[in-house]
């Protein structure tokens, strides 16, 4: 039996609301909820400071749950499937098995995922248009569309949201949950280390590199857990989006 992608959309979308609300809350925010009519699809969210209602911004969060599915939902690569394991483990002893391309062509091709966040975003801007159809004191507020990924798209996403972005003049950012940046960031230096003493000891032996490696541990030493706003700004977007106002220590990319 295949898994009900609707149900598991919901329940997701309902966990990654509240995980981003109760981050929104930590940092002393205030909302509403938006999307309570059931004639109208609107944004989820209206975020304001606790004490200045008037300064503030829409919010639509949406998920992202696999990385990587076919149509029907075979080979849903996500930790929601509790199946996945088997649909994603390639028939090594067979390489020239035909599961073997479908897997590497859809769960591991990062343009699924650029397509799917397009589609994501095309929906939250109709979303943001009907609400300023029939609700349009909202109009002069900033839209921010909030990302959730499960974990196999967030290793796997490998989007360029400029691209994405390209002529959404409505978002004015996109916005995800960063955990740990600080010690992704010592992660990748070791990383690039490592490739460049590879590149230039090819001969060496293997346990050349334990000199390079053996302080590595050292450089975590201080760095706490730590969860953060990792947000794109869109500079062209009608309604200009000020994440220092609403966010503590955002991670931000100009775009």
């Amino acid at each position: 039996m295949g898994i009900n992608k609707q149900n598991l959309m919901t329940k997701v979308g309902e966990e990654y609301e509240n995980k981003i609300t109760g981050v929104f809350k930590k940092y002393g925010l205030k909302w509403e909820n938006l999307d309570k009519e059931k004639k109208h699809r609107m944004p989820d969210l209206y975020v304001y400071i606790k004490d200045n209602k008037k300064q503030g911004f829409i919010c639509e969060i949406k998920s992202i749950i696999s990385g990587g599915s076919l149509e029907s939902g075979k080979y849903l690569l996500s930790t929601r499937n509790p199946k996945f394991m088997e649909h994603i483990t390639l028939d090594l002893d067979n390489p020239d098995n035909p599961k073997n391309k479908e897997i590497m062509e859809y769960n591991y091709n990062s343009k699924n995922l650029e397509k799917n966040l397009e589609e994501k975003l095309n929906e939250a801007i109709q979303q943001y248009e009907s609400l300023i159809k029939h609700k349009p004191e909202y109009k002069h507020y900033p839209f921010v569309v909030a990302i959730c990924e499960d974990f196999y798209a967030e290793i796997l996403n490998l989007y360029n949201p400029k691209e994405i972005l390209n002529n959404r003049q409505e978002i004015s950012a996109v916005i995800r949950l960063e955990k740990n940046y600080e010690q992704k960031q010592v992660s990748k230096q070791h990383l690039k280390e490592l490739n460049e003493y590879f590149k230039n000891h090819r001969k060496n032996s293997k346990n050349s590199s334990e000199e390079l490696v053996k302080n590595w541990e050292k450089d975590y030493e201080g760095i706490p857990d730590t969860v953060r706003f990792k947000v794109w700004l869109n500079s062209k977007a009608k309604m200009k989006f000020k994440p220092r106002e609403f966010l503590k220590n955002p991670i931000i990319n100009y775009l």
